[in-house]
């Protein structure tokens, strides 16, 4: 959706920022009103709890003190028919299905005959019970045993074997089918010896009509969904519920609830019901504490918070009230509808006031922006209405004053169009001026470049004539140190010879003559001697014709012209005319393997080996090793440069390469070397690295693309010496 009118969207803006502002507001008072509830709840609920299991806890110690008076003056009746007695009792008290006297043999010498509405039982159903003996119900020999003992004894929940041989509440409320009971010795009153036992065995139902009650107390607090229930000793057994079978519910119960028959829970297991662990939990955790609540389900889906608190120490019931979230929230959901139903009212309310107000900015906006129109059609000379100092009246003066600045420029425009192509054309010559000046100092810089090279190579050169002119001289000393032995060997061999000429015959005695001229001259001695010559003559013209021939490959100024060469030749041509620089001291090691062809020129990279080269013999003070390693790597020829030198300090390894940058001595170098190398390999489109450690060595890493499409594989190093 669109806004094209600025009514609409500050109509939207501020009821949108308003129905935010009341969102937060309402959520976060429904959410701390919702807390607060349900931390109130859970306290009443608690309390409620308590007030339950004290009035369950009363009623329990009442009826013990009612057998205790029962008991009083017992001993004498035991030898008398008290049925009178039992009978009257059951029907005063209207609580017990069974009052029983019981001989210390264990025979039922008493019973009632009335039950507690006073209704006769019938004789048959009493025979039942009276004249046999205790032992014949093993669920009441429990008590009778402990009270034979002298011991007070209360029975817990249970479902008495006695109570069904008189009573048939099969089809009554489900409550009726359970008791509890409370036995005592009766003493004689004169050895105070045990001779019988008073029970009294209580209906259930008087118990669960304690907890029904507070069914009715829930609903005068507007919580019809409350209820009590008990839970056993064990933490686990509902005895005690508002569901149970046979019950006569109220309406509401029956509307809320259409299957209510169905849902008995007495002698259920909470720990086997779904989605009540919490509830479980609860009730285990009050053993330590005598109230407790928790939150659970029950039945799936149907939110309930329950107060908890344990009834006496004796029987460890837990008493729980629980109550539906939806009864207790009803006022918090009240509260939040309320809410909504302001907030609409508000929200209709801001939308008039906003529309209202907005329509009259809107109108002033409209006039600023017809003004703002006309002013872009050119006609300079309309101005504002300003009637307010706000915002918009700001506005448009602001726009009135922009109106007067761009007459003002216009007319300056106007003047100044006239001398701006003047303008434009002596700018145009100044820049082709600074063009012509720039080229001129470009076409000096790069003759200055060349100049620097050829100075750095005529240096490299000057370096190389000293040592060639010592290697020439070796060999020239070879021919002309042997030149007078030559010639005296040559002679003597003539002499020889003109004695052979002499003899047209040669006898006994000329070969004697002969021997002795032989003895005399060396004659053997020459003849081996003139071999060794004629070897020295020919190495030294070789060394002479290498020498040459390298120094004419170097000296070469083809710089431009890029061909196919092989680098292994360039290092041989590097490494022989630096003989004289490395011979007798430093050990080259070269490790070449089978690399390609590389295209580029021939005289750029001699100078870059013979350059690195030259600063490795010069970084060995004394002896040394110099290793050049190739190989072809990730795509390019690799060469390795590595010598056993002083090395290069940390901060100057930044350096190296830049123009004019030595750590030689004044008069030792230009600093040009190592910066025309890293510009001859880049120019080839390579790289090279330095890595140095001082006192261990440097070394020089170059790595020249291959143009080939195939590569060679790699062959096994091979290590050569000179």
């Amino acid at each position: 959706m669109k806004f094209r009118s600025l009514t609409q969207k500050l109509l939207t803006f501020i009821l949108a920022l308003y129905l935010l502002l009341i969102l937060v507001i309402s959520l976060s008072y429904y959410l701390a009103k919702k807390r607060i509830t349900e931390d109130r709840t859970k306290l009443f609920l608690e309390q409620v709890a308590l007030d339950t299991a004290d009035k369950i806890d009363l009623m329990l110690q009442e009826k013990q003190e009612e057998l205790k008076a029962m008991i009083i003056n017992a001993q004498p009746f035991l030898s008398q028919d008290i049925t009178g007695l039992l009978d009257r009792l059951c029907d005063l008290h209207g609580v017990y299905d069974l009052l029983l006297v019981v001989d210390r043999t264990g025979t039922v010498v008493a019973v009632n005959t009335v039950d507690r509405a006073g209704r006769s039982i019938q004789v048959p159903v009493i025979k039942n019970i009276k004249g046999h003996n205790i032992r014949e119900f093993p669920e009441e020999l429990i008590w009778f045993t402990e009270a034979m003992a002298g011991n007070f004894y209360e029975m817990d929940w249970y479902a008495s074997p006695l109570v069904a041989s008189v009573y048939d509440y099969r089809n009554d409320d489900r409550a009726r089918q359970y008791n509890i009971g409370f036995a005592a010795p009766i003493r004689d009153a004169a050895t105070a010896e045990v001779i019988g036992v008073w029970c009294n065995i209580l209906n259930w139902e008087f118990i669960q009509k304690i907890l029904d009650r507070v069914e009715a107390d829930m609903e005068t607090f507007n919580l019809p969904s409350g209820y009590a229930f008990l839970i056993k000793n064990d933490r686990d057994t509902t005895i005690g519920h508002k569901y149970r079978k046979n019950r006569e519910y109220h309406p509401i119960d029956r509307r809320s609830q259409p299957d209510i028959a169905s849902m008995d829970q007495y002698g259920t297991k909470i720990s086997e019901r779904p989605n009540v662990a919490r509830l479980y939990q609860a009730v285990g955790n009050t053993t330590g504490q005598r109230s407790s609540s928790c939150s659970y389900e029950s039945p799936p889906g149907n939110q309930k918070i329950s107060g908890l608190a344990k009834i006496s120490d004796y029987y460890g019931w837990i008493c729980g009230v629980g109550v539906n979230d939806e009864d207790i929230f009803a006022p918090v959901n009240e509260l939040r509808y309320l809410f909504i139903l302001v907030a609409l009212i508000c929200s209709v309310i801001v939308a008039i006031l906003t529309s209202f107000i907005s329509s009259g900015i809107v109108l002033r906006l409209k006039r600023l922006t017809s003004t703002a129109e006309i002013l872009a059609r050119g006609d300079l000379s309309q101005r504002a209405e300003v009637t307010f100092q706000d915002e918009i009246g700001i506005l448009g003066s602001a726009l009135n004053r922009m109106a007067s600045s761009l007459a003002e420029r216009n007319q300056d425009l106007l003047e100044s169009a006239q001398t701006l192509e003047e303008k434009v054309r002596a700018r145009t010559l100044e820049l082709e001026q600074s063009n012509e000046a720039l080229k001129k100092a470009y076409m000096e810089l790069k003759a200055t470049q060349e100049q620097l090279i050829h100075s750095e190579k005529l240096a490299s050169l000057g370096q190389l004539v000293a040592g060639i002119g010592h290697e020439i001289k070796n060999p020239l000393n070879f021919i002309y140190g042997n030149t007078g032995f030559l010639k005296q060997y040559v002679g003597n061999l003539n002499l020889l010879l003109d004695e052979y000429d002499k003899c047209s015959s040669l006898s006994e005695s000329e070969r004697q003559q002969i021997a002795q001229l032989k003895a005399r001259i060396n004659y053997t001695f020459i003849l081996e001697d003139l071999r060794v010559l004629v070897d020295n003559f020919d190495e030294g013209a070789t060394r002479i014709n290498a020498i040459v021939s390298d120094l004419r490959t170097f000296s070469r100024m083809d710089y431009e012209n890029m061909s196919e060469m092989d680098i292994h030749a360039s290092l041989e041509i590097a490494l022989n005319l630096l003989r004289n620089q490395y011979k007798g001291r430093i050990q080259i090691h070269k490790n070449f393997r089978k690399i390609p062809k590389i295209v580029g020129s021939p005289g750029k990279i001699n100078q870059v080996f013979l350059n690195l080269i030259s600063n490795g013999i010069q970084a060995i003070r004394d002896r040394g090793d110099i290793w050049i390693t190739t190989a072809v790597h990730e795509g390019s020829v690799r060469v390795e440069i590595r010598d056993s030198g002083m090395g290069i300090a940390p901060n100057h390894l930044g350096k190296i390469f830049e123009p004019f940058f030595t750590t030689k001595e004044v008069g030792q170098g230009t600093g040009l070397g190592l910066s025309i190398s890293y510009g001859i390999i880049k120019q080839h489109g390579g790289s090279i690295q330095v890595e140095s450690q001082l006192g261990v060595g440097s070394a020089f890493i170059l790595h020249l693309p291959i143009t080939r499409n195939e590569l060679p594989d790699d062959a096994l190093s091979t290590e050569a010496k000179s």
